[in-house]
């Protein structure tokens, strides 16, 4: 009796066994499964992983490459735009110092020029100052009114003079304004130079100023025109021959 019970216990723990095994037998059945399956899946997606890692490599180094020449051609323009734009007002000043000199007769002041204060990175403003003895001053509130004429007028003669190569048309309303007639002189016979020594020059000149007309009439001018109302209070422009 004791034996049978010892066999009944072990071939009930060798069948407990059996079906355990059966069952890890079927779970590994099933992993080796799952992992076919993710090799596959992972075989799909990640089979050019290599190939595309390269490719955007190289891609990534291209893209720094162009940046790094981009930074470069950009610092380069702006030093371009800075120096143009340096040479221009280089420009600009010799031309009014060349005018200053023609056209003023007083000899308080030596001459002026247009000046840069820089306000940060690419920010520019500009302000007129006049130079007397060497030393600048600002052009505001240090000259007068007929001198502040006379230098609006230079710059914006100076300002058609280097910047309006294709379009030189120019004009000038009422410029002897505020100017002795010892300036309105010397102004009338530096816009006959300008004319002379630029024939592609359209200058419009708008005046009530006889003496002024006189001057330029007698100077170079071919003609000008005359604007009055008749008796029904029309304007009407009529062509003077000189």
């Amino acid at each position: 009796m004791i034996i049978n019970s010892k066999i009944d216990s072990v071939t009930e723990k060798m069948n407990l066994l059996l079906k355990n095994k059966n069952m890890l037998f079927g779970e590994i059945k099933q992993l080796n499964k799952n992992k076919e399956n993710y090799e596959l899946e992972l075989k799909n997606e990640y089979d050019d992983v290599i190939q595309n890692y390269n490719k955007k490599f190289i891609e990534h180094i291209i893209l720094e490459i162009t940046i790094r020449d981009l930074d470069k051609c950009i610092k380069i323009l702006d030093k371009s735009i800075i120096d143009y734009h340096y040479n221009k007002i280089e420009e600009i000043n010799l031309f009014l110092t060349e005018l200053w000199g023609n056209c003023y007769k007083g000899n308080d002041i030596d001459t002026f020029k247009l000046k840069i204060n820089e306000n940060g990175s690419k920010s520019y403003s500009y302000k007129l100052v006049v130079i007397k003895q060497g030393i600048e001053l600002d052009m505001r509130n240090r000259c007068s009114a007929g001198q502040k004429m006379i230098g609006s007028i230079l710059l914006r003669l100076a300002l058609a003079h280097v910047f309006c190569i294709n379009f030189n048309i120019l004009t000038l309303d009422e410029p002897t304004t505020n100017l002795d007639k010892e300036n309105i002189e010397s102004l009338a016979y530096t816009l006959i130079e300008i004319i002379k020594k630029n024939q592609q020059l359209q200058l419009v000149i708008i005046t009530h100023d006889e003496d002024f007309l006189n001057i330029m009439c007698r100077e170079g001018i071919d003609c000008y025109f005359r604007i009055k109302r008749n008796e029904n209070g029309d304007s009407i422009i009529t062509k003077q021959i000189i």
